[in-house]
């Protein structure tokens, strides 16, 4: 019995560890992820309380007023560290400065995803300037610090205007709502980055098609115009003219 419980809850604490992780939550991007770990302490029936600083303090039991001095103080980061763009250099990559504790030797080889200011979000690798140990013959030598590790995107970029043109394109990408009291601020559906049910807000776009969609844009990457569209199947011109 005691073996399954120690399962159990190393099972819950394991769920909610990699949901958290999962969350992008960099200095300036910590409310979606203190949002659930609000929620996640409200469903086990505690109630937790946002600070004006967005922490959580939670008051797991009253405890004996006589054993005050016993009382312990549990303190724990929820958010993850980042970076942010410092620059686009001319072959199109991106100089990154720290935000908190990010150390660059940590940070190199991983995954990003790089959150802009106007719709869409790009992924992308950080490595090493010159990453090639066939090439480099110092490559065991070069300090790992923000001069030398730099964000590739996964993107088809060779210079600084390729990235620029990104947001362009996405503003290409946008299409309208069907139904404007659900739209967003600007009333457009970026569909580089709409999820399924996002997807089917869309005129003419049902369930099969929003599968589609995700399914082509999995394949070929993402769209550089709102007409890319009639690339997957079952999609027409008809559908602009709803």
């Amino acid at each position: 019995m005691e073996k399954l419980e120690l399962k159990t809850y190393t099972d819950f604490i394991m769920d909610h560890a990699v949901e958290l992780l999962h969350i992008d939550s960099p200095t300036g991007y910590t409310e979606d992820a203190v949002a659930y770990v609000m929620q996640a302490f409200q469903e086990l029936g505690y109630a937790p309380v946002k600070t004006t600083k967005g922490g959580v303090l939670v008051k797991l039991c009253d405890g004996d007023a006589a054993h005050q001095e016993d009382a312990l103080l549990l303190e724990a980061h929820t958010d993850t560290l980042g970076g942010m763009v410092s620059r686009i250099k001319s072959n199109g990559r991106l100089e990154i400065t720290k935000l908190g504790g990010m150390n660059a030797n940590n940070a190199e080889a991983e995954n990003v995803r790089v959150i802009t200011k106007f719709q869409g979000d790009y992924e992308g690798t950080c490595q090493l300037i010159d990453a090639s140990i066939h090439v480099n013959g110092k490559y065991d030598e070069i300090k790992r610090d923000w001069e030398n590790v730099e964000i590739v995107l996964d993107e088809n970029v060779k210079n600084a205007e390729d990235v620029q043109r990104l947001r362009e394109i996405e503003a290409e990408a946008c299409i309208p709502q069907g139904d404007n009291k659900s739209a967003g601020e600007n009333g457009l559906i970026d569909i580089n980055t709409a999820d399924k049910q996002e997807l089917m807000r869309i005129p003419g776009i049902g369930e099969s098609k929003a599968d589609r969609i995700i399914e082509y844009r999995q394949i070929h990457g993402r769209f550089g115009s709102v007409e890319e569209l009639m690339n997957v199947s079952g999609i027409g011109s008809g559908m602009f003219e709803k």
